[in-house]
């Protein structure tokens, strides 16, 4: 009698693996799962994915009892009592309820056969942890990255923001990057600060290149764009290892030479270890600057101290002041010009050396003085001896004398 699927085995007839006898020992059947075995082989060959549990066909971990087949199981599947139950799919757990769901950071795909990381933008996420992405969170139910990071183009990582990356507030340009802040949309170092590498450091005076004060002010107070360099401002000099610009002080701030002085004040020496205004300048009222001394910056007892500082001076009240007829400008008394009232030649000569004072006019000299019987000599400005009076006509003017006529000083009448 032959009987399918069997052997003969040490004189004895067997089923092959997979079969089992059945009760009246006439045939081999195919085992199905549940049956009894002796080894993993002969539930395998019957049922894919099976194997011999405890003396009974079983299906292997990760597998799921579907009528006669062993099926993998799938997200949502229950039933199962640990994540071995669940290995089927990839990074799959089971739940507390005994049902295979994904683990956190991925959800499923393919008609829930596996689980793929749930990335940037994602949505369906409940809590942080369901987002697989290195340094993103669960936003409003979409996976985002966290503040301070930003995703690539593929959305698979979140980078972190650096220096002239998009941003929408200060704080996600801060978390990374000291001293930032977010202008235009773009996170950018604070003003005093400059940018190297995706750190932003203190910016030190004349390393940094510009093209109009506005480059220098955004980074450092106080400081200009001079000959192509942030530069102090004049009036303020380079403090705090060249990052700041402080206001110097005539009279206090300290110095070594006289170009530190005049880098930051012009018309400054370094004297006795400070700035201090040269000769003929003092300090403003802020000691700020130096601005030119005037005649009444000077005291005197006597006017010849006056004199040795300015011409046309006398000391008046213990202060040099200009003469009566002078007008103070700065450290020079000025005459009268042409034109404007007199007292005397000097104011007139004082502004002009071929004027003088005739009849309380500051008047130009004539180029001579030709009269009838009687002609003046050598002197600055004609004018009419005692006893003789001027007369104009078309051709110049004329002396007319009269018999006493004597000349006053620096005047002589002389006969043709």
């Amino acid at each position: 009698m032959y009987i399918s699927n069997s052997f003969c085995h040490e004189n004895f007839c067997s089923c092959l693996p997979g079969y089992q006898a059945s009760a009246n020992q006439t045939e081999c059947i195919v085992l199905s799962l549940g049956d009894n075995c002796t080894s993993n082989n002969w539930c395998i060959a019957a049922i894919p994915n099976s194997a011999c549990v405890d003396g009974a066909c079983s299906c292997q971990t990760g597998f799921i009892h579907n009528l006669s087949s062993c099926l993998p199981r799938k997200i949502g599947d229950s039933g199962c009592f640990n994540e071995r139950d669940c290995r089927a799919v990839p990074d799959a757990t089971c739940s507390e309820s005994g049902h295979c769901q994904c683990a956190p950071g991925y959800k499923s795909h393919l008609e829930n056969s596996e689980c793929i990381p749930r990335l940037i933008n994602d949505e369906g996420c409940l809590m942080n942890s369901d987002c697989a992405v290195l340094h993103s969170n669960c936003s409003n139910g979409t996976c985002q990255c966290q503040t301070g990071y930003r995703p690539d183009n593929d959305f698979l990582i979140c980078n972190v923001l650096q220096i002239g990356d998009v941003c929408n507030t200060d704080t996600e340009c801060t978390v990374h990057t000291q001293y930032s802040e977010c202008t235009n949309d773009l996170c950018t170092c604070v003003p005093g600060f400059s940018r190297d590498g995706n750190s932003c450091r203190k910016t030190k005076i004349e390393q940094l290149k510009c093209l109009t004060h506005i480059d220098c002010l955004q980074l450092v107070q106080h400081s200009e764009c001079r000959r192509d360099f942030c530069r102090c401002q004049y009036g303020f000099y380079k403090v705090s290892n060249n990052t700041e610009c402080s206001r110097m002080s005539i009279g206090h701030t300290a110095c070594l030479d006289d170009a530190f002085c005049q880098s930051a004040i012009p018309n400054t020496v370094c004297m006795d270890g400070v700035c201090e205004c040269t000769k003929n300048y003092n300090a403003n009222t802020i000691n700020s600057d130096c601005i030119p001394m005037a005649v009444t910056d000077f005291a005197c007892t006597r006017n010849r101290q006056c004199t040795d500082v300015a011409s046309y001076t006398v000391c008046n009240q213990g202060k040099c002041s200009c003469r009566p007829g002078f007008t103070m400008d700065g450290m020079i008394c000025q005459g009268t010009v042409i034109g404007q009232s007199c007292l005397a030649d000097e104011q007139c000569l004082a502004a002009d050396p071929d004027s003088a004072c005739v009849t309380g006019i500051c008047q130009r000299q004539d180029d001579g003085c030709h009269s009838e019987g009687t002609t003046p000599g050598s002197f600055i400005a004609c004018r009419c001896c005692m006893g003789a009076w001027m007369i104009n006509n078309m051709h110049g003017l004329w002396i007319v004398p009269r018999k006493d006529c004597s000349c006053t000083t620096r005047m002589t009448c002389s006969s043709d």
